[in-house]
C-alpha cells in the first residue's frame, strides 16, 4: 500500500473512531430506549436499533477508504469463516434455522462491522480519547435520568441489557482515573461518574454488571504503574476498606437500600444482595438440564444455538454453551485458547493497545460465566480477533528489558 499523509491517516482514524462509538453508543441507546419509550410516544427499542444501524451503515461508508487502505488478511478470513459457518450450519442443523438466522443477522450487522473497524485502528490513544468522550456522555445521561425520571424510568423493572451496556463506559472512566497523566480534577469527575453508573445499575440493572465493574477496578489497582511505595499504600488502604466493608456489609447495604426506598427507588439488585446474594434466577436449572442432555450424548455436535431448542434460551455460561453446541472436542480447544488469551491479556504491560484489549475483555468477562451468549457478544469477538500474541509477547519482552535496564541503573 502507498504510504498516506499524516492528515489522511488522521481522517481515517476519525471515521473509524466515529463508527466504533456509534456501535457502542447504539447498543446503549437501544437498551436505554426500553425505559425512554414510556415518555416519548412512538419510540420503541426496535426503532432506535434500526436508526442506530442506519447511522452505522453511513459511518461504515465513510470508513470504506480506511478499511481498503488498512485491509488485513485477518479481515478476509473472518468474512470467509462467517460464510462457511453459515453454509454448514444451514446444511447440517436446519432445525435451528429460526434462531440461527437472528444470531447471524446480529453478527453480520453489529459484530462484524465492529471487529473490522477495531482491526483497522492504528492510533489506539485516539480511539481511547473518543471512547472517553462517549463514556462521559453516556454517564451524564444516566445520572440525569435518575434525577429526572427516578424509579419510573423502566416502570420499576430491572433491565439486564441496560446495565451491561454501562460496563464498557464505566471501565473507560476507571482506566483514565487510574492513569498517572490524568489531573486530579478530572480523576474526581471520572470516579464520581463511575460511582453514579454503579448506582444506576443497582437501581435499574443486575448484579452481574456490577460485579464486572468491581473486578475491573481491582484489576486496574493491581496494574497501576506507579512507584512501589504509593502502590503499597493504595493497596493497604483498599484492603482495610475491603475488610471494613465485609464486616459491615449487611448494615451498609440495608442503609443504602433504605435510602433509595425513601427516594422512591426499589432496587432488585440490592434486595437480592441483602436477602439472597446467591440467587441464580433459574440458572442452576438451565445448567443442570443442559448437563443432563450432555451426559446422554456427550460427543454430539449439535450446532450453534442448539441450547435454544432444548431450553428456549441461551445457556448463561460461555463454556457450557460451547460444550453443548460444538461438543467436547471442538469446545475444549476453543476454551483452552480463550483461557490462554485471558491470561495473556491480564499479564500484558500497559500500552494503548493493551488498554483497548483489556476493556473489551472485561466487558464480556466475567459476565460470560453467568449471562449472555458468546455467539452474539460484540466485545468477545472484538477482543478475540484483536488479540495478537506476537504483540503481547513483544510488550512483555520490552517490559522485561526495561526492568533489567532500571535494575542495572540502580546498582
Amino acid at each position: 500500500m502507498t504510504k498516506l499523509s499524516g492528515k489522511t491517516e488522521r481522517r481515517h482514524d476519525r471515521f473509524l473512531n466515529l463508527a466504533i462509538c456509534l456501535l457502542v453508543g447504539g447498543l446503549f441507546m437501544t437498551n436505554y430506549s426500553v425505559g425512554l419509550q414510556n415518555y416519548i410516544e412512538g419510540l420503541t427499542p426496535d426503532k432506535v436499533s434500526s436508526f442506530s444501524k442506519l447511522l452505522i451503515v453511513g459511518a461504515m461508508a465513510l470508513c470504506l477508504p480506511a478499511l481498503i487502505q488498512r485491509f488485513q488478511a485477518k479481515m478476509f478470513w473472518i468474512a470467509i469463516g462467517m460464510m462457511l459457518v453459515y453454509f454448514f450450519q444451514k446444511l447440517l442443523f436446519p432445525t435451528q434455522d429460526f434462531v440461527f438466522k437472528r444470531t447471524f443477522q446480529t453478527f453480520l450487522l453489529t459484530v462484524f462491522p465492529a471487529v473490522i473497524c477495531f482491526l483497522a485502528v492504528r492510533n489506539y490513544d485516539s480511539l481511547l480519547a473518543w471512547l472517553l468522550r462517549l463514556s462521559l456522555v453516556i454517564s451524564v445521561i444516566c445520572l440525569l435520568s435518575m434525577l429526572i425520571y427516578g424509579a419510573e424510568l423502566f416502570a420499576g423493572q430491572y433491565v439486564m441489557g441496560f446495565s451491561n451496556s454501562l460496563i464498557l463506559p464505566s471501565e473507560v472512566l476507571l482506566l483514565h482515573f487510574a492513569s498517572e497523566d490524568t489531573p486530579a480534577s478530572k480523576k474526581f469527575i471520572y470516579l464520581s461518574l463511575t460511582l453514579s453508573n454503579c448506582l444506576c445499575i443497582c437501581i435499574y440493572g443486575s448484579r452481574g454488571a456490577l460485579a464486572a465493574i468491581v473486578v475491573f477496578a481491582i484489576y486496574m489497582i493491581l496494574k497501576m504503574e506507579t512507584n512501589v511505595a504509593k502502590k503499597f499504600l493504595v493497596c493497604s488502604m483498599l484492603l482495610v476498606f475491603g475488610i471494613l466493608f465485609l464486616l459491615f456489609f449487611e448494615d451498609f447495604m440495608m442503609s443504602l437500600n433504605d435510602w433509595l426506598i425513601e427516594l422512591g427507588f426499589k432496587s432488585r439488585t440490592l434486595s437480592l444482595i441483602i436477602e439472597d446474594i446467591g440467587h441464580d434466577s433459574g440458572r442452576y436449572e438451565i445448567w443442570n438440564y443442559l448437563l443432563m442432555e450432555l451426559r446422554e450424548n456427550i460427543f454430539a455436535v449439535r450446532g450453534i444455538n442448539a441450547d435454544y431448542l432444548v431450553i428456549g434460551a441461551y445457556a448463561h455460561n460461555f463454556a457450557l454453551e460451547l460444550l453443548f453446541d460444538l461438543g467436547p472436542v471442538i469446545a475444549s480447544i476453543i476454551i483452552v485458547y480463550i483461557v490462554y488469551c485471558i491470561v495473556s491479556t491480564v499479564i500484558v504491560p500497559i500500552t494503548p493497545y493493551s488498554k483497548i484489549l483489556t476493556i473489551c475483555m472485561f466487558s464480556f468477562f466475567p459476565v460470560a460465566l453467568w449471562s449472555g451468549s458468546i455467539w452474539t457478544s460484540m466485545y468477545f469477538w472484538i477482543w478475540i480477533f484483536l488479540f495478537r500474541s506476537d504483540e503481547i509477547k513483544s510488550a512483555i519482552s520490552a517490559r522485561k528489558a526495561n526492568d533489567s535496564e532500571n535494575i542495572r541503573a540502580t546498582k
